[in-house]
């Protein structure tokens, strides 16, 4: 999921797999569970491309790998971190699925404003109307 390659041993060496964005909370999340002790719970992007399983159109074919991780640090009775057990869980289809419907939900809202407009621009609404008249619109509903 990660791309992560094998036998590589540094400590730090993990964080090359965040997109560059994610990385000082990656910084932020190591801080946390190695130095100060805590366990911690948090949401990233993986730079490992994520590919869903419809295309939008005007939507690119892949983006970044989502992750919801929990990191706990194994501590020894001397009270020092000697490692950390982490579980990591792709959410990149919630993410995206979120993602495709505020799309969808833009591209209504924009061209529903255009077809307005275009319409008030034709004269479809009759802007010559006093208030309490009833015009058929091109919809074919009724319109105040």
């Amino acid at each position: 999921m990660c791309s992560f390659p094998k036998g590589v041993t540094s400590a730090l060496a993990w964080m090359n797999v965040f997109v560059d964005e994610d990385l000082p909370k990656a910084y932020e999340v190591w801080t946390t569970a190695m130095i100060n002790k805590q366990p911690v719970k948090f949401e990233a992007r993986f730079s490992t491309p994520w590919r869903p399983p419809f295309h939008v159109e005007g939507e690119p074919d892949e983006g970044p790998t989502w992750i919801s991780a929990a990191i706990y640090p194994d501590i020894s009775e001397d009270g020092e971190v000697v490692g950390g057990t982490g579980c990591i869980i792709d959410i990149s289809g919630k993410q995206d699925v979120f993602s495709f419907a505020v799309t969808l939900l833009s591209r209504s809202r924009t061209k529903m404003a255009r077809t307005r407009a275009s319409q008030e621009d034709r004269g479809s609404f009759g802007a010559s109307q006093t208030p309490g008249d009833f015009t058929a619109t091109p919809a074919g509903g009724v319109r105040e």
